[in-house]
C-alpha cells in the first residue's frame, strides 16, 4: 500500500459486482464452501483457509481509501464476503461502494471482531487510531498494507527504517494478532485488476507466524499475484523500501502507475 498520513506514529527520519471471476492462482468460479461464520470462531476460519483455496471467507477491510476499496473489489470478485470497516459507517461515498460491489458497512470494531481475517488498508498517519479501534485481535490474521511514508525532506520517503520498520511497529501494537507484511509493493489499482500486465506480477508476504503467512498467500494470489515468502516480520524493512522505489519510479521517474515488479527466471534448459 503506498500511502501517507502526518499525525501518527513516532518517526525517525529515513528517508462488480459479486460475480466471481477466475484468478490467475485460484479459479473462483468453483469455491465450494462458505464460511457462515458470525464471529464466533473467526480465528478458526482463518486456520481452516490456510489449508484450503476453495474456502470463502470474511475479511474485514479497514479504511476505503484507494488500497482498501480496490481490495474490497478484487476479492468480491472472489467470492469473499468482505465488511468494510470505517470510522463513520453512514459516509455516502462508502455505502455506495458497499452497494455496487455487494460488501457490508460496519465501524472498525465491529468488522474486525466478525471477521477473519482484518486488513490494514489506511494511511500512516492512522494506524494507530484504527489498531484501537479495532480492539482485541486476539490470534487474528492482521494483514498490514500499509507503508510508513510522509514528507522527508520536502519529498515523500519513509520516516521507519533500518532499525525497525511499519511491519514491526504494527505487529508490536498488535501483540496478539498474527500479522503479515504484504500488498504493499504495487499500486492500488493492480490490486483489484491486472489481468492486462505482461506477466504475473510479484508481492512477497512477511511475517512470523506460518499458518498466517499461508492465509495471505493464498488470498494475494487470487488478486493475480506471483507470491513469494520472504521471511519473518522484520522483513518489513526490506519490503517497505521496495514500495518506496515502486513510488520513485511511478511519481519521480515518469514511469506511471501501470506496472508491477515481477520474478523472471531462466527458461528450464539452459
Amino acid at each position: 500500500m503506498l500511502s501517507s498520513g502526518r499525525d501518527g506514529p513516532p518517526t525517525s527520519s529515513f528517508a462488480y459486482g459479486a460475480k466471481p471471476r477466475c484468478s490467475r492462482g485460484v479459479p473462483a468460479a468453483l469455491l465450494l464452501w462458505y464460511c457462515q461464520s458470525d464471529g464466533s470462531d473467526a480465528v478458526g476460519d482463518a486456520h481452516r483457509y490456510a489449508n484450503s483455496e476453495q474456502s470463502i471467507m470474511k475479511l474485514a477491510i479497514l479504511g476505503v481509501g484507494n488500497v482498501g476499496s480496490a481490495l474490497a473489489r478484487g476479492w468480491r470478485r472472489t467470492g469473499h464476503q468482505v465488511l468494510l470497516g470505517v470510522r463513520d459507517p453512514a459516509k455516502r461515498d462508502v455505502v455506495a461502494l458497499a452497494e455496487q460491489i455487494g460488501a457490508s458497512v460496519h465501524s472498525v470494531n465491529e468488522a474486525a471482531q466478525a471477521a477473519s481475517v482484518i486488513v490494514l488498508a489506511v494511511p500512516w498517519g492512522s494506524v494507530d487510531q484504527a489498531l484501537k479501534d479495532a480492539g482485541d485481535l486476539d490470534g487474528k490474521v492482521l494483514i498490514d498494507c500499509t507503508n510508513p511514508i510522509d514528507m522527508v525532506d520536502g519529498q515523500l520517503g519513509l520516516t521507519i527504517g533500518h532499525a525497525t520498520s511499519g511491519g514491526e511497529y504494527v505487529a508490536e501494537r498488535a501483540k496478539t494478532a498474527r500479522v503479515v507484511k504484504t500488498l504493499n509493493q504495487a499500486a492500488a489499482e493492480l490490486l483489484a485488476e491486472n489481468d492486462e500486465l505482461e506477466g504475473r506480477p510479484l508481492m512477497f508476504v512477511a511475517g512470523d507466524d506460518d499458518d498466517a503467512k499461508t492465509t495471505a498467500t493464498a488470498l494475494v494470489r487470487e488478486l493475480g499475484f506471483d507470491v513469494h515468502d520472504a521471511g519473518d516480520i522484520r522483513v518489513s524493512r526490506l519490503l517497505e523500501p521496495l514500495g518506496m522505489l515502486w513510488l520513485n519510479q511511478a511519481i519521480y521517474q515518469n514511469s506511471g502507475r501501470n506496472w508491477a515488479f515481477g520474478m523472471v527466471r531462466r527458461a528450464r534448459g539452459r
